[in-house]
């Protein structure tokens, strides 16, 4: 394997415990807190990216009849496409498993993950005011501030449609551009300033 390129490969069971640990460090537990909701993504299923030898990017989801819903997703390199690769790899997913859409969540404050995507198909579905303030509740840590110093509130849920067309497969290697394109740079998340994790994500939760 060359040293730029990225193979995409399913969570395994011997991932768990890194699973866990890398979303203690990303997240600030190991536990996700959204609409009202837990998730515990070491326990969930997921693609990692995998670039030289080590993990570039972490995806973990959650699939319920007709629903896959994006849990976690992040991209540890930056530049390098690993983000769009995570969901073209979650595109394929829902397609072998039925799934009539794909559904995230993020929160208002994060305008980067909106733009990232929207460029990728995704939609506007949902408002739910003071959804972040709920979690506060039960999570004091989650701060009151977001990206670019506005109010973290809010969550917007996102959601794309399962195309029926053949998809391209995502297992293999993936060889970027050596000049970064605006549509696979990786998406700063507010977890970088409110966590101060030492990678990009490309998030869809935000108060972890």
């Amino acid at each position: 394997m060359r040293e730029r390129e990225v193979a995409v490969r399913p969570v395994q069971e011997t991932d768990r415990p890194t699973v866990e640990w890398l979303t203690t460090q990303l997240w600030g537990a190991a536990e996700v807190v959204v609409h009202d909701g837990t998730f515990y993504p070491a326990a969930l299923p997921g693609f990692i990216a995998e670039r030289a030898g080590r993990i570039a990017g972490l995806v973990t989801f959650d699939v319920r009849p007709g629903v896959l819903e994006i849990v976690t997703i992040n991209a540890l390199d930056q530049f390098a496409g690993i983000g769009t690769l995570l969901i073209e790899a979650v595109r394929a997913e829902a397609k072998r498993l039925g799934c009539q859409q794909i559904t995230l969540t993020t929160t208002n404050d994060n305008v980067a993950a909106l733009r990232f995507y929207q460029r990728r198909g995704f939609r506007l579905a949902a408002l739910r005011p003071g959804a972040v303030d709920r979690s506060r509740l039960r999570k004091p840590e989650i701060p009151r501030t977001g990206d670019f110093g506005i109010p973290l509130r809010d969550e917007i849920d996102l959601t794309c449609p399962v195309l029926r067309k053949p998809s391209k497969p995502f297992f293999g290697t993936y060889a970027p551009d050596s000049r970064p394109a605006p549509s696979s740079i990786a998406v700063a998340h507010s977890l970088v300033s409110l966590f101060h994790a030492p990678c990009l994500l490309v998030c869809c939760r935000e108060h972890a």
